[in-house]
Protein backbone atom coordinates (compact mmCIF):
# COMPACT_ATOMS: atom_id res chain seq x y z
CA UNK A 1 0.00 0.00 0.00
CA UNK A 2 2.78 2.42 1.09
CA UNK A 3 4.56 1.86 -2.15
CA UNK A 4 1.50 2.24 -4.35
CA UNK A 5 1.13 5.42 -2.40
CA UNK A 6 4.90 6.74 -2.60
CA UNK A 7 4.14 5.60 -6.65
CA UNK A 8 1.48 7.98 -6.89
CA UNK A 9 3.09 10.76 -5.81
CA UNK A 10 6.17 9.88 -7.66
CA UNK A 11 4.08 9.79 -10.97
CA UNK A 12 1.80 13.21 -9.69
CA UNK A 13 5.36 15.27 -9.49
CA UNK A 14 6.52 14.15 -12.56
CA UNK A 15 3.37 15.27 -14.50
CA UNK A 16 3.42 18.28 -12.57
CA UNK A 17 6.62 18.92 -13.32
CA UNK A 18 5.77 18.54 -17.24
CA UNK A 19 3.10 20.28 -17.58
CA UNK A 20 5.13 23.19 -15.74
CA UNK A 21 7.57 23.13 -18.12
CA UNK A 22 4.89 22.87 -21.02
CA UNK A 23 3.05 26.13 -20.00
CA UNK A 24 6.68 27.62 -20.18
CA UNK A 25 8.40 28.98 -23.26
CA UNK A 26 11.05 26.41 -24.69
CA UNK A 27 14.01 27.66 -26.54
CA UNK A 28 15.86 24.37 -28.17
CA UNK A 29 19.93 25.45 -28.52
CA UNK A 30 21.60 24.37 -31.81
CA UNK A 31 24.42 22.40 -29.42
CA UNK A 32 21.53 20.33 -28.23
CA UNK A 33 20.79 21.45 -24.69
CA UNK A 34 17.11 23.42 -23.68
CA UNK A 35 15.70 26.42 -21.90
CA UNK A 36 12.28 26.87 -20.07
CA UNK A 37 10.97 30.29 -19.06
CA UNK A 38 9.43 32.88 -20.07
CA UNK A 39 9.88 34.89 -23.63
CA UNK A 40 10.47 39.04 -22.89
CA UNK A 41 11.02 39.82 -25.99
CA UNK A 42 12.74 39.51 -29.17
CA UNK A 43 15.18 42.31 -30.33
CA UNK A 44 17.99 42.54 -32.93
CA UNK A 45 17.82 38.98 -33.63
CA UNK A 46 18.18 37.86 -29.83
CA UNK A 47 15.82 36.17 -27.57
CA UNK A 48 15.46 36.93 -23.77
CA UNK A 49 14.48 34.87 -21.93
CA UNK A 50 13.55 34.92 -18.40
CA UNK A 51 13.32 31.45 -16.49
CA UNK A 52 11.60 30.26 -13.18
CA UNK A 53 14.38 31.26 -10.65
CA UNK A 54 14.42 35.11 -12.44
CA UNK A 55 17.77 34.38 -14.52
CA UNK A 56 17.67 36.22 -17.62
CA UNK A 57 19.10 35.05 -20.76
CA UNK A 58 20.01 36.46 -24.07
CA UNK A 59 20.63 34.15 -27.11
CA UNK A 60 21.65 34.69 -30.61
CA UNK A 61 19.08 33.47 -33.32
CA UNK A 62 21.34 31.69 -35.47
CA UNK A 63 22.32 29.34 -31.86
CA UNK A 64 18.44 28.52 -31.94
CA UNK A 65 17.11 24.98 -33.74
CA UNK A 66 13.94 25.79 -32.86
CA UNK A 67 11.35 27.19 -30.02
CA UNK A 68 7.85 26.57 -28.33
CA UNK A 69 5.63 29.06 -26.74
CA UNK A 70 3.05 28.34 -24.05
CA UNK A 71 -0.03 27.18 -25.69
CA UNK A 72 1.05 27.01 -29.05
CA UNK A 73 2.44 24.17 -31.38
CA UNK A 74 6.35 23.29 -32.41
CA UNK A 75 7.72 26.19 -34.51
CA UNK A 76 10.71 27.36 -36.00
CA UNK A 77 12.92 30.97 -34.75
CA UNK A 78 11.06 33.64 -35.77
CA UNK A 79 12.46 37.57 -35.44
CA UNK A 80 11.33 40.48 -37.55
CA UNK A 81 14.88 41.71 -39.21
CA UNK A 82 15.91 44.86 -38.00
CA UNK A 83 18.23 47.55 -39.19
CA UNK A 84 19.39 47.85 -42.61
CA UNK A 85 17.96 44.38 -45.26
CA UNK A 86 17.28 43.44 -48.57
CA UNK A 87 13.39 43.35 -49.77
CA UNK A 88 12.38 42.13 -53.35
CA UNK A 89 8.67 42.53 -54.59
CA UNK A 90 6.57 41.21 -57.57
CA UNK A 91 3.44 42.91 -58.28
CA UNK A 92 0.44 42.30 -60.51
CA UNK A 93 -1.11 45.74 -61.90
CA UNK A 94 -4.40 45.85 -63.24
CA UNK A 95 -6.78 48.27 -64.18
CA UNK A 96 -7.48 51.21 -66.81
CA UNK A 97 -5.50 53.35 -69.17
CA UNK A 98 -6.24 56.84 -70.03
CA UNK A 99 -4.79 57.85 -73.71
CA UNK A 100 -5.03 61.40 -74.58
CA UNK A 101 -3.54 63.54 -77.12
CA UNK A 102 -4.16 65.40 -80.52
CA UNK A 103 -4.74 63.67 -83.19
CA UNK A 104 -5.44 60.27 -82.32
CA UNK A 105 -8.58 58.33 -81.04
CA UNK A 106 -8.33 55.66 -78.56
CA UNK A 107 -11.05 54.87 -76.10
CA UNK A 108 -11.04 56.68 -72.65
CA UNK A 109 -10.72 53.77 -70.83
CA UNK A 110 -8.89 50.89 -71.57
CA UNK A 111 -8.16 47.77 -69.73
CA UNK A 112 -4.76 46.92 -68.79
CA UNK A 113 -2.71 44.25 -67.25
CA UNK A 114 1.15 45.09 -66.15
CA UNK A 115 3.94 43.19 -64.13
CA UNK A 116 6.49 44.07 -62.07
CA UNK A 117 9.50 43.73 -60.18
CA UNK A 118 11.35 45.57 -57.69
CA UNK A 119 14.54 45.04 -55.44
CA UNK A 120 14.60 47.61 -51.99
CA UNK A 121 17.36 48.24 -50.12
CA UNK A 122 15.11 48.50 -46.92
CA UNK A 123 16.14 49.70 -42.99
CA UNK A 124 14.12 49.12 -40.34
CA UNK A 125 13.85 51.53 -36.99
CA UNK A 126 12.02 49.21 -34.81
CA UNK A 127 9.41 46.83 -35.30
CA UNK A 128 6.68 49.64 -36.57
CA UNK A 129 8.74 51.69 -38.80
CA UNK A 130 10.32 50.31 -42.64
CA UNK A 131 11.67 52.57 -45.19
CA UNK A 132 12.75 51.51 -48.11
CA UNK A 133 14.33 52.94 -51.80
CA UNK A 134 13.71 50.66 -54.26
CA UNK A 135 14.47 50.27 -58.42
CA UNK A 136 13.83 47.36 -60.79
CA UNK A 137 11.75 46.53 -63.87
CA UNK A 138 8.10 47.44 -64.79
CA UNK A 139 5.90 47.02 -67.86
CA UNK A 140 3.54 49.60 -68.61
CA UNK A 141 2.70 49.96 -72.53
CA UNK A 142 6.61 49.26 -72.44
CA UNK A 143 9.75 48.39 -70.39
CA UNK A 144 10.05 50.87 -67.44
CA UNK A 145 13.11 51.22 -64.46
CA UNK A 146 11.04 53.23 -61.55
CA UNK A 147 13.38 54.69 -58.98
CA UNK A 148 10.78 55.11 -55.84
CA UNK A 149 10.64 55.21 -52.41
CA UNK A 150 8.43 53.20 -49.95
CA UNK A 151 7.00 53.24 -46.27
CA UNK A 152 5.31 50.91 -43.92
CA UNK A 153 3.67 51.68 -40.40
CA UNK A 154 3.10 48.29 -38.74
CA UNK A 155 -0.58 48.58 -36.87
CA UNK A 156 0.31 46.31 -34.13
CA UNK A 157 3.16 44.03 -32.72
CA UNK A 158 2.16 40.66 -33.07
CA UNK A 159 3.05 37.68 -35.30
CA UNK A 160 0.53 38.75 -37.97
CA UNK A 161 1.10 41.93 -38.52
CA UNK A 162 -1.05 43.95 -40.15
CA UNK A 163 0.49 47.71 -42.15
CA UNK A 164 -0.63 50.15 -44.01
CA UNK A 165 1.94 51.89 -47.13
CA UNK A 166 2.99 54.37 -48.66
CA UNK A 167 5.15 55.04 -52.04
CA UNK A 168 5.96 57.50 -54.45
CA UNK A 169 8.63 58.04 -57.46
CA UNK A 170 9.47 58.50 -60.94
CA UNK A 171 9.70 56.42 -64.29
CA UNK A 172 12.18 56.28 -66.69
CA UNK A 173 11.81 54.82 -70.02
CA UNK A 174 14.39 51.98 -71.66
CA UNK A 175 14.00 51.98 -75.04
CA UNK A 176 12.81 55.12 -77.47
CA UNK A 177 10.02 53.82 -80.43
CA UNK A 178 10.09 54.97 -83.73
CA UNK A 179 6.99 55.47 -85.53
CA UNK A 180 7.58 56.19 -89.13
CA UNK A 181 10.81 58.37 -89.99
CA UNK A 182 11.46 59.99 -86.25
CA UNK A 183 11.55 58.47 -82.81
CA UNK A 184 9.02 59.09 -79.70
CA UNK A 185 10.97 61.06 -77.60
CA UNK A 186 9.93 60.05 -74.06
CA UNK A 187 9.66 62.20 -71.00
CA UNK A 188 10.43 61.00 -67.38
CA UNK A 189 7.41 59.64 -66.03
CA UNK A 190 5.79 59.56 -62.31
CA UNK A 191 3.48 57.55 -59.93
CA UNK A 192 1.96 57.12 -56.31
CA UNK A 193 0.36 54.36 -54.59
CA UNK A 194 -0.81 53.41 -51.60
CA UNK A 195 -2.35 50.57 -49.39
CA UNK A 196 -2.77 48.23 -46.85
CA UNK A 197 -0.75 44.84 -46.19
CA UNK A 198 0.17 41.61 -43.72
CA UNK A 199 2.83 40.75 -42.90
CA UNK A 200 4.57 37.20 -41.04
CA UNK A 201 7.79 36.53 -40.15
CA UNK A 202 9.53 33.05 -40.94
CA UNK A 203 12.94 31.97 -39.56
CA UNK A 204 15.44 35.08 -40.65
CA UNK A 205 12.99 36.45 -43.50
CA UNK A 206 9.12 38.88 -43.30
CA UNK A 207 7.28 37.70 -45.78
CA UNK A 208 4.17 39.84 -46.74
CA UNK A 209 1.29 40.62 -49.16
CA UNK A 210 -0.17 43.81 -49.72
CA UNK A 211 -2.82 45.76 -51.69
CA UNK A 212 -3.62 49.18 -52.88
CA UNK A 213 -4.34 51.68 -55.38
CA UNK A 214 -1.28 52.85 -57.75
CA UNK A 215 -1.44 55.97 -60.11
CA UNK A 216 0.90 56.00 -63.13
CA UNK A 217 1.77 58.82 -65.71
CA UNK A 218 3.57 58.60 -68.55
CA UNK A 219 4.29 60.80 -71.97
CA UNK A 220 5.72 61.20 -75.42
CA UNK A 221 6.32 63.64 -77.67
CA UNK A 222 6.29 62.37 -81.83
CA UNK A 223 6.80 64.47 -84.59
CA UNK A 224 3.82 64.66 -87.13
CA UNK A 225 3.81 65.95 -90.34
CA UNK A 226 1.55 69.17 -91.60
CA UNK A 227 1.10 69.39 -95.63
CA UNK A 228 4.60 69.40 -96.68
CA UNK A 229 7.72 67.40 -94.88
CA UNK A 230 9.39 70.81 -94.47
CA UNK A 231 6.02 71.18 -91.87
CA UNK A 232 5.87 69.29 -88.78
CA UNK A 233 4.89 69.70 -85.60
CA UNK A 234 5.59 68.17 -81.82
CA UNK A 235 2.58 66.23 -80.21
CA UNK A 236 2.51 65.13 -77.10
CA UNK A 237 0.73 61.72 -76.03
CA UNK A 238 -0.21 61.36 -72.47
CA UNK A 239 -1.30 57.85 -70.99
CA UNK A 240 -2.81 57.87 -67.40
CA UNK A 241 -2.96 54.66 -65.30
CA UNK A 242 -5.36 53.78 -62.61
CA UNK A 243 -4.65 50.51 -60.83
CA UNK A 244 -5.36 48.03 -58.30
CA UNK A 245 -1.86 46.79 -57.00
CA UNK A 246 -1.45 43.88 -55.38
CA UNK A 247 2.07 42.54 -54.09
CA UNK A 248 3.63 40.09 -52.41
CA UNK A 249 7.46 39.96 -51.21
CA UNK A 250 10.14 39.19 -48.39
CA UNK A 251 12.52 40.72 -46.81
CA UNK A 252 15.75 39.58 -45.34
Amino acid sequence: MKRKIFLIIILSSCTLVVCGQRLQDSIFLKNGSFIFGRLIEIKENKYNLKTSDGSLFVIPADDIERFVLSGTKYGKKTGRPEGLGFSIQCSILTGSMDYSGESILYPEDQRVNLFSITPLITYTFNDFISLSAGTGLEFYDTPVVPLFAEFKINMVRKRYTPFCYGRAGGIFFLFQERFGDHPNEYNPGWSYGAGLGLSLPLGRREYHLQFGYRYANTSYLHREYRGTPSHYQMIEYVKEFDLFDLTIGFKF
